[in-house]
């Protein structure tokens, strides 16, 4: 790389230099000046920085002459040349923001594994450094999973108002999202999270945070019956829905929310239980389990979990609180 760059700066000052070489040929032209071309301009424009005799280019007879054919080929492989140039730039910038990503969620896992709290602290802000340097590695572009996981960390960190403006710039950005179903899922979850944040952050019971979890379930409606992971958010949609409305004096509305978050928990129990699988299915998972996590654990955990919290609070009428503590 090192002599790549010194090899482009040389070629780059070449230019420069024969580039004011030729200036002075045309407009200022005196015996003895001469001009040379770098090896690898391109052709039409290098044709053009060695020609020698000027004359008929710079009269007015003849308004298109072969040098400016030339002069015009060269700047539409030129500006050919500079948009793949940006592409690849722009690949490179996604890249970049990738690696931070990725060591963004790696910082941030490890900070759910450590019971120090200062380390804790310490990954965390680490994590959020990543998030940050990966939406400054894309420019003015803006990535909907890089302002997600920059909020989560805001909000880890207890900086509530931050996190539920990025969280707004989250549901935003996910607006522009082609493919319905993910644009759906991440507004839902943009929504959810700026619910989460009103619920916790204000004494008194906010309309706000049940309009954003009534918007939430909407956006998910039309692409029932969800699986997995998603079947997981909706379920706790649906259990933070029941929170918002306990606190707001309407237990008999909450109930509803409760139980569909239980059924909803349930079904995800089921469908993850090697028993009401078929032998090739559970076969072939256990196989795919030998060489890698396929988070079918956590997934597990997180549904029975939330069955026992959803019991809770249907037989206390009273919300665990844990959600805005949740990791990210």
């Amino acid at each position: 790389m090192r002599r790549l760059r010194e090899f482009l700066e040389r070629e780059e000052r070449g230019l420069r230099h024969a580039r004011s070489n030729l200036l002075e040929i045309v407009c200022r032209p005196a015996p003895g000046q001469r001009t040379t071309a770098p090896l690898f301009s391109v052709e039409p424009l290098r044709r053009v920085l060695l020609k020698r005799y000027w004359r008929p280019t710079l009269s007015i007879a003849d308004p298109i002459t072969g040098t400016d054919r030339r002069l015009n080929r060269a700047l539409r492989q030129i500006d050919k040349q500079l948009d793949w140039g940006e592409r690849q730039q722009a690949f490179f910038r996604q890249q970049r923001a990738s690696v931070h990503l990725l060591r963004g969620a790696i910082a941030s896992a490890r900070s759910e594994r450590v019971s120090d709290a200062q380390v804790r602290w310490q990954l965390n802000n680490e994590a959020l450094t990543h998030f940050r340097d990966a939406l400054g590695s894309l420019g003015k572009t803006s990535d909907v999973d890089a302002t997600e996981y920059k909020a989560h960390q805001l909000r880890k960190l207890g900086e509530l108002n931050l996190a539920f403006d990025c969280y707004e710039e989250m549901e935003r950005l996910a607006d522009a999202i082609e493919a319905p179903k993910r644009k759906s899922i991440a507004i839902s979850r943009a929504k959810r999270y700026q619910a989460e944040i009103i619920h916790v952050s204000q004494d008194a019971p906010s309309q706000n945070a049940a309009d954003l979890l009534e918007a939430a379930l909407e956006q998910l409606a039309p692409f029932a019956p969800l699986v997995n992971r998603d079947l997981s958010e909706q379920a706790e949609v649906h259990e933070l829905h029941g929170c918002v409305r306990l606190r707001r004096g309407h237990p008999h509305v909450a109930k509803s929310n409760f139980l569909a978050a239980k059924e909803e928990y349930q079904r995800l129990l089921d469908s993850l239980d090697p028993k009401k699988q078929r032998l090739l299915r559970r076969l072939w998972q256990h196989i795919r389990r030998f060489f890698y996590d396929d988070g079918t654990g956590a997934l597990r955990k997180a549904a029975q979990d939330g069955l026992a919290r959803v019991a809770r609070a249907l037989e206390s009428g009273q919300c665990d609180g844990y959600l805005v503590a949740a990791s990210a």
